[in-house]
């Protein structure tokens, strides 16, 4: 993750970077807390200078962010909610080396501090590099090690990695969002989405290609057919050969979501055609009573209230289409309100992200693929039972 000062500075190290398959993330251009975090103008102007930069650079933007600091205390939920509109794919850490608690901490504490940590499926651990770092650099062989003895593998981060994020917290810094701004700085964001659309580049290597992000439509008129162009492209972040090619569609009026969408659940498909569910900013949007019947999940409508309320195990997911917030409900755990959730309302009820609505309902999306005119996502989801142990001895 990469501030826009330093890409600038350094602009061979960004590429060697690039050249050797690592992923490069936006980490704002300064900085400086007391101005990226005084108004979501400050911390958008800042990522989107950086973005500018490594454009300039590199020949290439990214989706993924993080936050300075790190997002809790720092985002309210306008800065989620907006970087998603944006494209942005936010990530925070679950394991801190401590690195950076003071000036020179020593390669054994850091070492510490990491190796300490409880282990978890996935590991994302919180490292600096730079002048007065030079500890974390003679750490680092020790702690590669002790992950792979704990059978871990290294990845980089991808824009379909599993997220690790922050709760939202209370926000530490006075600010106020007013409806005018808000509106005004989504259309930015949306603006942002349609100029940065991913082309699917032929990699044999990928286990799960991303998921293909809408196009805005272009001011090219009605009359012009769509050209399509092959282009040779350099290296991306995925650290594909030099020399492939990408298919760039020109005069496009409008993105075609696939014909059909093919949804393994727990090894049950469920097919939906294409009037029957959407493609916007990038996510498959689905009637969210349809994929609660394929899991088996009970369903209460409210029309007075506009809501829908799915039970699935012990979890109760409450969708106030009005209000466009959702309300998670698990036994052990605190209630949990989502606000703003995009929903759209159609004539067979309420549509939302598939992926959304999945981890909702406590589930996850293994991998997913788009080939010409169908889709194919792999959904394992279980319900969260009680399991009762009888003593018949």
């Amino acid at each position: 993750f990469m501030l826009g000062e330093n890409v600038k500075a350094r602009p061979d190290t960004v590429k060697r970077v690039l050249k050797e398959g690592h992923a490069i993330g936006n980490h704002s251009y300064n900085h400086v807390y007391k101005e990226i975090y005084s108004s979501f103008d400050a911390f958008w102007n800042q990522i989107e200078q950086t973005d500018n930069i490594l454009r300039k650079v590199t020949g290439t933007g990214t989706n993924l962010l993080r936050a300075p600091g790190g997002t809790y205390t720092n985002f309210d939920a306008f800065y989620y909610y907006l970087l998603d509109a944006a494209g942005y794919k936010v990530l925070d850490w679950n394991v801190d080396s401590r690195d950076a608690s003071r000036r020179a901490v020593p390669a054994s504490e850091i070492v510490s501090s990491v190796t300490n940590t409880p282990l978890k499926d996935q590991m994302v651990v919180l490292m600096h590099d730079g002048s007065g770092h030079e500890q974390t650099v003679k750490a680092l062989p020790r702690i590669i090690e002790h992950f792979k003895a704990n059978g871990y593998t290294f990845a980089i981060l991808e824009e379909s990695s599993p997220v690790v994020q922050f709760p939202v917290g209370k926000v530490k810094w006075k600010r106020a969002l007013s409806y005018l701004d808000f509106v005004r700085l989504l259309d930015k964001a949306e603006q942002r989405l349609g100029k940065n659309v991913p082309t699917k580049i032929a990699n044999t290597t990928a286990k799960t290609p991303a998921e293909p992000v809408e196009k805005t439509p272009t001011d090219k008129t009605p009359a012009e057919s769509p050209k399509v162009v092959q282009e040779k492209i350099a290296p991306v972040n995925n650290g594909t050969a030099t020399g492939e090619t990408k298919t760039v569609v020109k005069g496009e009026q409008k993105p075609s979501a696939p014909k059909t969408l093919k949804v393994i659940i727990n090894g049950k498909p469920w097919e939906l055609h294409d009037e029957q569910y959407s493609l916007v900013s990038g996510r498959f949007i689905v009637p969210i009573e349809g994929l609660a019947a394929q899991l088996d999940a009970v369903v209460r409508l409210d029309n007075a209230k506009h809501s829908i309320e799915i039970c699935m195990g012990l979890s109760r997911v409450n969708l106030d289409y009005f209000n466009h917030t959702i309300q998670i409900i698990t036994p052990g755990k605190a209630e949990e309100t989502r606000p703003l959730v995009r929903m759209l309302a159609q004539p067979d009820g309420i549509h939302i992200s598939l992926r959304t609505a999945v981890e909702l309902l406590g589930g996850r999306i293994t991998q997913y693929s788009v080939s010409g005119s169908s889709g194919v996502v792999e959904i394992e989801c279980l319900p969260k039972t009680i399991v009762y142990a009888f003593d018949v001895g």
